[in-house]
């Protein structure tokens, strides 16, 4: 199985002045908003030239708030065949789902229990959609 980086999801202090730092002073573009249940901004979205992303999140509670490091995601092709193969390594992961953004996903932690997010990307997500200039 390959993988490949994904995005790297940041909690941050100051949601429009790491956005600004993320798209004005390093360029990388700024291309969709996720909002959370209740309609509140949660997430956005920047691409670098390379085609990854970041994701910056609204911090969730006062841990998050110190602006940190919530995430490592390793993008498959398929992610039923990666979340099986893991399982034959002796690595468990939750059960794959589909994500708000539209994406398949499953969790794994790495030995230190940092999240790792496996993704598969659905064509019809705004990340594939940007990634392959359909949007």
């Amino acid at each position: 199985m390959e993988y490949r980086i994904g995005h790297i999801g940041y909690s941050t202090k100051d949601m429009d002045r790491t956005l600004g730092f993320y798209r004005d002073v390093l360029n990388f573009r700024h291309i969709f908003s996720l909002a959370d249940d209740q309609g509140r901004r949660w997430i956005e979205y920047l691409m670098t030239p390379d085609g990854r992303f970041i994701e910056l999140f609204v911090p969730e509670n006062a841990a998050d708030a110190a602006g940190t490091y919530k995430h490592l995601c390793l993008e498959v092709d398929d992610l039923e065949a990666a979340v099986r193969e893991l399982a034959e390594k002796g690595v468990s992961s939750t059960p794959i789902r589909q994500g708000s953004d539209g994406n398949f996903q499953a969790w794994i932690k790495d030995p230190d229990g940092r999240d790792i997010e496996l993704m598969q990307l659905a064509e019809s997500s705004d990340q594939y959609q940007y990634r392959n200039g359909l949007k």
